[in-house]
């Protein structure tokens, strides 16, 4: 059976069409709250998903005659996602996804992920697809900025934790999300709206490292190591045996939510910005606030995808007609570094074993019922 849906975050509406109900189930667990789901409205970008043997065999066999070459399709906070491809003669573009299994198909604004029955990978290849058209969108342009960072929410107020990554982001974020009185809002990229100072979560694929499993066992408890992969009706029914515990552990942000036992808030008023680091001398935890210079230059570094300098212009940009420029405005900096209380956190080596609520009450951040 079909189903249709329009997948919305902010002013950006992509239709999508998936031909296996488990398929739509998954990418709507995934993506939901922090993109809304509405009734197909046949305006926008059009994507769809085609589980068919006879449809990727073609399209391997024509890869094979192919002189494929690698075409930029995603770009991540510090890799261009390059996939082989070629161009047919009526201007279609295709790509071949080896990694998740799956093949794009790119015609005027319609885009067709196609795969192989029950070939779970190719889901995030999906989602991936979904989640590269709106997020194309964002742009100082737009008053609007994706920052590589984890996010919570505490006493009303988004609470940032920015960063590269081994800086101890996820596990900060598990530590904060212990407490009864947070909310998850995203773990690894979040929509800044300067205008508005608001932080609005991105859903995306929790890689929980070994020491952040060891430090929250809840994380593991009753999961396969890739869950990220089904959905709750396929968890209900997982066979749990035969995985290797050197398999990395990766979830869903729902997921990583529910394991903790958190409530997920996807958007809410920056209260501040944390930059933490691993500090292995030191025993505890400490917050220091940074200068307006060091706040904005750390702020600068934090912004998704900003090690990539000039890229090319993806195969999805083309699609929607969106030039991505990562120099980011002053002013948009100023006005953050102004209104926002931007800090450096140090985490020591025990600060896992002290309760959440010691740092929180520590943040310089009034309720989230009155302006900053």
């Amino acid at each position: 059976s079909q189903s249709r849906a329009t997948y919305r975050f902010g002013a950006t509406s992509i239709e999508v069409d998936i031909d296996d109900p488990d398929v739509a189930r998954w990418l709507m667990e995934f993506l939901s709250p922090w993109f809304s789901i509405e009734a197909p409205d046949r305006a926008g970008l059009h994507v769809k998903m085609t589980s068919s043997w006879d449809r990727f065999s073609a399209l391997a066999r024509r890869e094979a005659e192919s002189d494929p070459q690698p075409l930029p399709c995603f770009g991540l906070d510090s890799l261009l996602v390059f996939c082989p491809g070629w161009i047919e003669p009526d201007g279609t573009v295709l790509a071949a996804d080896k990694e998740f299994g799956c093949y794009y198909q790119l015609r005027d604004n319609q885009i067709e992920i196609i795969s192989r029955p029950q070939d779970r990978p190719a889901r995030i290849g999906l989602m991936r697809v979904v989640r590269e058209l709106a997020m194309l969108r964002i742009s100082p342009e737009t008053e609007t900025l994706d920052l590589h960072a984890a996010a919570f929410v505490f006493r009303g107020r988004a609470i940032l934790l920015a960063g590269d990554k081994n800086a101890g982001k996820t596990t900060l974020l598990a530590h904060a999300l212990s407490s009864n009185q947070t909310s998850l809002l995203a773990n690894d990229r979040v929509i800044v709206d300067g205008s508005l100072l608001q932080a609005h979560g991105v859903p995306t694929v929790v890689s929980v490292r070994s020491n952040t499993e060891k430090a929250f066992s809840s994380l593991g408890h009753m999961l396969p190591r890739r869950a990220v992969l089904l959905h709750e009706g396929e968890l209900a029914a997982a066979d749990f045996g035969g995985a290797d515990a050197e398999d990395r552990f990766v979830l869903s942000l729902a997921q990583f939510a529910r394991q903790l036992n958190a409530r997920v808030q996807p958007s809410a008023p920056i209260g501040a910005i944390l930059f933490p680091e691993i500090s292995p001398h030191l025993s505890t935890w400490s917050l220091k606030s940074l200068d307006p210079s060091e706040a904005a230059a750390r702020f600068r570094s934090s912004v998704y995808g900003c090690r990539l300098g000039s890229r090319s212009e993806t195969i999805f940009q083309k699609i929607t007609k969106t030039y991505t420029d990562a120099k980011v405005p002053d002013s948009f900096v100023d006005r953050l570094t102004t209104a926002v209380p931007m800090m450096r956190c140090l985490l020591g080596r025990d600060v896992y074993y002290e309760s959440p609520d010691n740092w929180l009450k520590a943040l310089p951040i009034k309720d989230g019922t009155a302006p900053l």
